[in-house]
């Protein structure tokens, strides 16, 4: 497989449970926002997930203020902001929408 081609190893959020550490300073979120309002998506990246969906809820975030409400439907944690951004351009290419149509499905989607 071509090295562009190559999906970033995702680094799953460790809990107590799992026996990793609980962490959640230095770590960047990859996520997908969906929108019944539109039937749209959103990719963005963000350091603090729960204060970022409620920008996009709230309006202050000029290109969704149009669609609001907006759910999580996925997310990703990265190490670093570099791991990060090239997940995130991933998924806004031709080839990330094509991979967030056949894999991510919003609550309540029948297709």
């Amino acid at each position: 497989m071509h090295p562009l081609f190559k999906r970033p190893r995702a680094h799953p959020y460790r809990t107590a449970r799992s026996g990793g550490a609980h962490r959640t300073e230095n770590m960047f979120y990859v996520y997908v926002l969906y929108s019944s309002k539109s039937d749209s998506s959103y990719v963005g990246m963000t350091q603090n997930l729960k204060r970022r969906l409620g920008e996009h809820n709230t309006g202050k975030t000029k290109s969704t203020q149009r669609n609001i409400p907006w759910v999580i439907v996925h997310q990703e944690v990265f190490d670093t902001r570099t791991a990060a951004r090239k997940r995130e351009k991933y998924l806004k290419s031709v080839a990330g929408r094509r991979w967030r149509k056949q894999n991510i499905r919003p609550r309540g989607a029948t297709e």
